[in-house]
């Protein structure tokens, strides 16, 4: 109710910041932030304070900045509004095939946003797995296959989940394959709980939140705990 009584009485301050930023749009990377923070200070005396559109921002995204920070980090937000709805207007013209969202996300820098993704694999894993597994599926050439698939339109798949910035990438991958696993061969789809894995597989040589690795879930851990 907040953000809608905020955005229908404020509309046209956000419309102008959002204007402002539009002329930096084509200026400006996420590499180079100190003049976008800089220009944008200089918008916000020319336009008014943004102290509404901060309710409105951190109202949605629940994070909460002080001082100077709140400038830049309303900067980000708008510059990837604006790649958001030139991306969607491209995909309405039938230029793309995918859409996009803001979400908690947006109001960080390119550098930030990579620091949450990684993996890193060893030789030693790599190796293991050549070792322990000899049987490869081989497929039939001739046999026909679909240009694409679906799982989610087939009932393979649970509810959309965020690891936050719990390090924990293999329990959502195990867990998403042994879903997908359990239904085609018992028929029922299963919501299995990444947090048991992050929580419980640590003796088989996973990390919790510091990382870990997928072969150890499913080959160990769910074997020993007789996931069937």
């Amino acid at each position: 109710m907040l953000e809608h009584l905020a955005r229908k009485t404020f509309f046209s301050e956000v419309q102008q910041l959002r204007e402002v930023l539009g002329m930096f749009e084509k200026d400006y990377k996420q590499g180079n932030m100190t003049r976008l923070e800089s220009d944008f200070k200089t918008a916000l005396k020319e336009y008014g304070d943004g102290l509404v559109f901060l309710t409105i921002l951190f109202c949605i995204v629940r994070k909460h900045y002080n001082g100077e920070e709140n400038i830049l980090r309303m900067a980000i937000f708008e510059s990837n509004e604006l790649i958001t709805e030139e991306t969607n207007r491209k995909y309405e013209k039938g230029l793309i095939s995918y859409t996009n969202a803001l979400n908690h996300l947006a109001d960080l820098t390119d550098d930030e946003f990579n620091m949450m993704n990684g993996l890193n694999l060893s030789n030693e894993t790599y190796l293991q797995g050549r070792e322990d597994f000899v049987d490869f599926y081989q497929y039939d050439r001739n046999e026909p296959l679909p240009d694409a698939i679906d799982w989610r339109e087939r009932g393979f798949v649970t509810s959309i989940k965020a690891q936050g910035e719990c390090g924990s990438c293999y329990a959502f991958t195990a867990a998403a394959a042994l879903e997908g696993y359990y239904k085609k061969t018992k028929g029922k789809l299963i919501d299995l709980s990444p947090q048991n894995i992050i929580d419980c597989s640590r003796k088989y040589g996973n990390k919790g939140c510091k990382g870990g690795k997928v072969h150890m879930v499913i080959f160990s851990y769910v074997c020993f705990c007789k996931f069937t």
